[in-house]
C-alpha cells in the first residue's frame, strides 16, 4: 500500500509540474521558432488563450470577421474591434496589448496620475457611452419592429 501511495504522490507531482509548465508557456510570448515542440506548444497556448476570451466585442457586441477582427486583451478576457476601442487604436496593437479597462483599473500598473491611466479612464467612459447608445438603438429598433407588426 505504501508503494501505491508513493506512486500516486509522484504522479500528482508530475501533474502539478505539467500545469506549471502550461502556465509558463501561456505567459510566455507566443511564436518562438526554435523547435517543432515549442511551435506546437505555442499553437495550443494560442487556442487556450483565445478560448478564454469573450466571443463578442465589449462595445458593440459584434462578432469578429476578416474585415474587423476582434483584438484580445492580454490581461483580461475582453475583446474589441479596433474601431470600437477607446482610446482609438491607430494600428493593430502588439500581442501583449492590454485594453483600456485594464489600464484604467490599475492592473497594468501604470501610476494613478500617469498619462496612460488618464487616457484609459477617458477611453473607458467613451466605450461605456458607446455601449449604452448601442443598447438604446437596439431597444428602439425592437420597439419599432413590435409596433410595425
Amino acid at each position: 500500500e505504501e508503494e501505491s501511495s508513493e506512486e500516486e504522490e509522484e504522479s500528482s507531482d508530475d501533474e502539478d509540474d505539467d500545469d506549471d509548465d502550461k502556465k509558463k508557456k501561456a505567459t510566455t510570448a507566443a511564436g518562438s521558432d526554435d523547435s517543432d515542440d515549442e511551435e506546437s506548444a505555442a499553437s495550443i497556448t494560442s487556442e487556450e488563450f483565445l478560448s478564454a476570451h469573450n466571443d463578442l466585442c465589449e462595445v458593440c457586441s459584434g462578432v469578429g470577421d476578416d474585415d474587423a477582427p476582434l483584438l484580445c486583451c492580454a490581461t483580461c478576457t475582453l475583446v474589441f474591434h479596433q474601431r470600437c476601442h477607446r482610446p482609438v487604436l491607430v494600428k493593430e496593437p502588439p500581442d501583449n496589448w492590454s485594453c483600456a479597462y485594464c489600464d484604467d483599473s490599475g492592473v497594468t500598473q501604470h501610476k494613478r496620475d500617469s498619462r496612460e491611466r488618464k487616457r484609459a479612464s477617458k477611453g473607458v467612459r467613451e466605450m461605456k457611452k458607446m455601449t449604452e447608445e448601442q443598447a438604446e438603438r437596439e431597444r428602439a429598433e425592437a420597439t419599432a419592429a413590435r409596433a410595425a407588426s
